[in-house]
């Protein structure tokens, strides 16, 4: 699950992903967690579901250095998603 944002200061605190719109479909094209450059980034995302086989990658979502498995993701777009573990949640 993913919300459209564009302000830099909230994309450097959060999970930050380039997603783009094909055919009526959302899928991330990069994704970087709390980037130092948010530049690129148009959203951020608020839950990560994977299959099984998949769930051992998931560290590799946050993990810096390691190959974010989230570029080619279906991105499920919110209006809004609040996050209550940062101060502006």
């Amino acid at each position: 699950m993913a919300a459209e944002e564009r302000d830099p200061g909230t994309l450097r605190q959060m999970g930050a992903l380039a997603v783009a719109e094909r055919g009526g479909v959302a899928t991330v094209e990069a994704a970087a967690d709390k980037p130092a450059d948010p530049s690129g980034f148009n959203a951020f995302w608020g839950m990560v579901a994977v299959t099984a086989e998949e769930a051992h990658r998931l560290p590799d979502v946050v993990s810096k250095g390691a190959d974010n498995p989230l570029p080619g993701a279906v991105a499920h777009m919110v209006e809004r998603i609040v996050n209550y573990n940062t101060a502006a949640g």
